[in-house]
């Protein structure tokens, strides 16, 4: 006699989905960035704006070609009501539920701007993202619903947040 095994599939939790979509992001690269001064080589058009930017509560880099890559906290929790644009809680990590990436296309003194390419929230894509240097190693990002300021590595103590 033959046994037959039978697949059972069982109904998961969109929060669940949600959290594994999320930790394959990080594991695939997009949460590992570089490292290091907010400085490049001046072989890019953007190098003034290249490296690790942070702020409380969220991360921005971007690259020599121009890539910027915003995540953050959005301050709401993922829950029944709330499965996307939110962060999720998991144990004692907090995992940032926003996201925007953008490319940046002109460079005039001392800003650059572009356009987003990719959000947590679709009402931005397409619009217009600006990066512009403040002076003591600080960049300001002013997209649709964000107007951020970023420390570099020589800025300030105690200047971008807690």
């Amino acid at each position: 006699m033959m046994i037959r095994r039978r697949l059972v599939l069982r109904p998961v939790k969109s929060s669940a989905i949600l959290a594994i979509a999320v930790l394959s992001g990080f594991t695939a690269g997009w949460w590992a960035h570089p490292t290091g001064s907010s400085a490049a080589p001046a072989a890019s058009a953007y190098s003034a704006f290249v490296g690790k930017w942070i702020h409380h509560g969220g991360i921005l880099t971007v690259d020599g070609s121009g890539h910027g890559f915003y995540t953050g906290r959005i301050y709401t929790t993922c829950d029944a009501n709330h499965s996307t644009a939110c962060d999720m809680l998991l144990g004692h990590y907090i995992y940032d539920g926003d996201f925007v990436s953008f490319y940046l296309s002109h460079h005039t003194g001392a800003a650059a701007t572009g356009n987003v390419s990719n959000s947590a929230l679709s009402w931005r894509v397409g619009a217009a993202a600006t990066l512009t240097l403040k002076g003591n190693d600080l960049v300001q990002l002013v997209a649709p619903g964000l107007d951020l300021t970023f420390c570099g590595p020589q800025a300030p103590s105690g200047r971008c947040g807690a």
